[in-house]
């Protein structure tokens, strides 16, 4: 899957996100995985930390076995917008972090990062602004696709 594919997946994949965090007040976390032109949805649940970690070790392993060509995950996160952001503290632990729709996607061709920021005044939410990385690094967040493609570049004398 190209990159602009994968990102215009990701766009709809946030729209349909922050109607349900209107309508259900709450994102259930899931992943939408692409290979052989199908997508397998695929439900998360992020009780704590270890759980995060198994089920993205699980979605590493899957991506593989199934040779998915792209995959991208639809979660509610915490980030800090601020210039003067204290990395040594976790975004959920912040005195500066804000609530966001998080999606991050990976295809041969890079990743992608996209956080829609809101917040909650009123019991109502509202939505700020929107911050998109291309190419940035996330090791908590990498399934090894991109790593294909250089695989592939490296074998290529082999044909």
């Amino acid at each position: 899957m190209k990159k602009e594919e994968l990102k215009s997946l990701m766009d709809q994949a946030l729209e349909k996100a922050k109607i349900l965090l209107l309508r259900d007040g709450h994102l259930v976390p899931v992943a939408f995985m692409h290979c052989e032109n199908n997508i397998d949805v695929i439900g998360l649940s992020f009780k704590d930390r270890a759980d995060k970690n198994r089920q993205l070790s699980f979605l590493k392993k899957l991506v593989k076995k199934k040779n998915a060509d792209a995959i991208f995950i639809v979660t509610e996160s915490w980030v800090i917008t601020s210039d003067t952001e204290d990395l040594t503290i976790e975004p959920s632990k912040h005195p500066m972090r804000k609530e966001c729709i998080f999606i991050y996607g990976e295809c041969e061709e890079g990743d992608i990062t996209i956080m829609q920021i809101f917040d909650k005044k009123n019991e109502e939410f509202v939505f700020g602004e929107r911050v998109e990385h291309i190419g940035a690094i996330s090791l908590k967040f990498d399934f090894g696709i991109k790593d294909k493609k250089k695989q592939n570049k490296d074998l290529s004398y082999l044909s």
